[in-house]
């Protein structure tokens, strides 16, 4: 009997010793549940990243119309400026011209003058 025994024994020693149990119904739903939390941080992470996607996006096209904005500004403030300068031109030829018309006016009224003593009453 004690062979027998003995090769029980060493078949014992040599066959891998299974440790491992089912888990436990609590450890099973907290493992659910831990599932189930880090499916619903990964769908909220999903949802911010498009969220913030949506609003690179939008933030770009702000940055856009405001550089086309302030493109448009400063050509305004060209043709303004080039406004301003055919103004001040028109405005130095009309007081040439005026200056022209008022010695004009002083030559005639000389003339007149002349004319008034030469010719008899």
């Amino acid at each position: 009997m004690s062979s027998c025994w003995a090769s029980v024994a060493a078949a014992l020693r040599r066959a891998p010793r299974r440790r491992t149990r089912e888990p436990s119904l609590q450890e099973q739903l907290l493992a659910a549940s831990e599932r189930a939390s880090v499916e619903r941080l990964r769908e909220r992470a999903g949802a911010l990243q498009r969220e913030l996607d949506a609003v690179a996006g939008e933030t770009e096209e702000a940055e856009a119309a405001a550089r086309r904005a302030e493109a448009r500004a400063a050509g305004a403030g060209a043709a303004l400026r080039a406004a301003a300068g055919e103004r001040e031109a028109h405005e130095a030829k009309v007081r040439a011209v005026d200056e022209e018309i008022a010695a004009m006016d002083q030559r005639v009224r000389v003339l007149q003058a002349i004319v008034a003593t030469i010719t008899p009453k």
